[in-house]
């Protein structure tokens, strides 16, 4: 109901001006000071006061499109349909063949992303699991690259740091043909 959404709101609010939000990148602190927001450097803080809140959400698109590989994967967020995709992170997986429970790999990845390709069902695909047989550092690289070689939808991975997600940016484009191509059609 419209009451609860509000309430919803209101609690949000709260939150972001009284706890705050945590982030380790001290461009993004800089920014959000200049934007508005108290900042503790000392715990990487940024706490949002409710009318920078209500401005970045009054500022953004009704609807906006996630951009698959091809056309006829793009997904509308926002356009008062659902949207379905498996939501993970996970580190851990039984194996298929074993039985045994185990860490997650960038192959259990590529698994993953072959059959959210398969299935209509899923319109996005989350990053799926973490490839704990790789260097952290990198886990993010190796994810994104494991997922978008293996679906057409959008894919979502979370970069480490500013680095990884300048790299992931690099990678995007290599697949995407240019970055040119990917500005065109970000997936």
């Amino acid at each position: 109901s419209d009451d609860d959404k509000q309430h919803l709101h209101s609690a949000v609010l709260e939150i972001l001006n009284t706890i705050g939000i945590k982030f380790e990148c001290d461009e993004a602190l800089d920014y959000l000071e200049k934007a508005g927001a108290t900042i503790d450097r000392k715990q990487c803080v940024a706490k949002m006061p409710e009318y920078m809140v209500n401005e970045a959400i009054s500022t953004a698109p009704g609807h906006y499109i996630l951009y698959g590989k091809k056309p006829e994967y793009d997904v509308t967020v926002g356009d008062g349909r659902g949207n379905f995709l498996p939501f993970g992170s996970g580190i851990m997986v039984q194996d298929l063949k074993t039985g045994e429970v185990r860490d997650s790999t960038k192959a259990d990845i590529v698994d993953c992303a072959r059959i959210i390709e398969s299935l209509d069902a899923y319109d996005l695909c989350m990053e799926t699991l973490v490839p704990r047989d790789v260097d952290p550092k990198v886990a993010s690289l190796h994810s994104f690259a494991a997922h978008n070689f293996h679906t057409n939808k959008n894919v979502t991975c979370g970069p480490a740091d500013k680095r990884s997600a300048e790299a992931l940016v690099e990678m995007a484009a290599i697949i995407a043909g240019g970055l040119e191509q990917l500005a065109a059609r970000p997936f």
